[in-house]
């Protein structure tokens, strides 16, 4: 604003004495040149009201001491000037006019200054936090791209906003083909597409969502994936989708190639009649194979009994060797004659 600036070019430290103080002898001035004008046109004189003006423009823009001579000029030429023109309660009053306007402008004045000390530290914290935010936005951005996973941003309705680099990489499109798509027609196949629609309500309520899927590329490929999936707040009362796609194929490829591998081995043991077992001799956990509960003669469960459950199943002649054995493999020695032995000479309790 105008004023603001002349007001600061004014009561800043290095502002001459002279302009300060010339404001207040030039604004009374300016005041008693407009009451004589008005004299001389036959028109109202009222010096008071423009002296007042004069007061409060100095006080505005000049500062308090400034403000203070003022007073005194307007009071000295009210006094000399005007003295014969009203009476002793009149002077008074005018005296006492002066006076009043002189502390509630000394008030407004200290009132303005505290005022424009509190803008500029708010300005100033406002600043460092918008910087704090430009640079966390620039942070933001910098993982958002640099992410090993693809990432994708949303409207609540899942109409793409922002996708990473390995996106485009992953899904085979250009940021530029996504932007504004909806995204299920986009990687989900036709059929899953209720399903991923079922989550919608989860994630624009602020709840997360993870789950693995299958998902298609451009090209009609399709692949495992996971999912994590998390509302947020996109400001001004929106509600966007973060969404973050891992490529899991050749891990799902494992487990399918393990599973039949499993299913091979629990088939050959059953045609066999024989069983394997695996034993952590430091934590006791036992994982056995589902034929050798047979063996043992225990209904099946997913890990395999304890250790003193196992050793009710052993021979009373062998159990001794085989602890003796169980405490050499704790301590890390004779790990190769512990496998042997156990092979050779554990037989069940009859």
């Amino acid at each position: 604003m105008p004023d603001s600036a002349t007001a600061k070019e004014l009561t800043r430290p290095g502002a001459s004495f002279a302009r300060r103080y010339g404001l207040a002898f030039a604004s009374v001035a300016g005041a008693l040149l407009l009451d004589l004008l008005f004299r001389n046109f036959n028109l109202p004189h009222p010096f008071a009201a423009f002296a007042l003006s004069a007061i409060a423009i100095t006080f505005w823009y000049g500062g308090t001491k400034p403000g203070v001579v003022a007073v005194l000029l307007s009071s000295l030429i009210r006094g000399f000037i005007f003295e014969g023109e009203t009476s002793s309660l009149s002077r008074g009053l005018y005296e006492l006019v002066f006076l009043t306007f002189a502390i509630l402008m000394i008030w407004v004045r200290r009132r303005k200054e505290a005022l424009e000390v509190a803008i500029a530290d708010r300005t100033a914290k406002l600043t460092a936090a918008n910087d704090d935010l430009l640079k966390q936005k620039e942070q933001l951005d910098g993982l958002f791209e640099l992410s090993p996973d693809a990432v994708i941003l949303t409207d609540y309705d899942f109409h793409v906003l922002r996708v990473n680099k390995e996106f485009t990489r992953m899904f085979g499109y250009t940021a530029e083909e996504v932007a504004g798509q909806w995204l299920p027609e986009l990687i989900m196949p036709e059929e899953l597409r209720a399903e991923g629609l079922r989550n919608r309500d989860r994630l624009i309520s602020g709840n997360s969502v993870e789950l693995e899927a299958v998902r298609q590329r451009k090209d009609g490929v399709r692949f495992d994936v996971s999912v994590v999936g998390k509302g947020i707040s996109l400001g001004f009362e929106q509600v966007g989708v973060y969404l973050i796609y891992r490529d899991i194929t050749e891990r799902k490829k494992a487990e399918r190639k393990l599973g039949r591998s499993e299913g091979y081995l629990a088939e050959a043991q059953k045609l066999t009649h024989t069983g394997s077992w695996a034993w952590n001799v430091r934590t006791g956990v036992l994982f056995w194979s589902r034929e050798i509960f047979d063996i043992y003669a225990y209904e099946y469960l997913e890990t395999g009994p304890t250790w003193p459950q196992f050793l009710e199943r052993i021979h009373p002649e062998d159990r001794p060797q085989i602890e003796q054995k169980a405490r050499m493999e704790a301590s890390g020695k004779e790990w190769l004659d512990s496998q042997i032995d156990f092979e050779s000479f554990s037989r069940t309790a009859s």
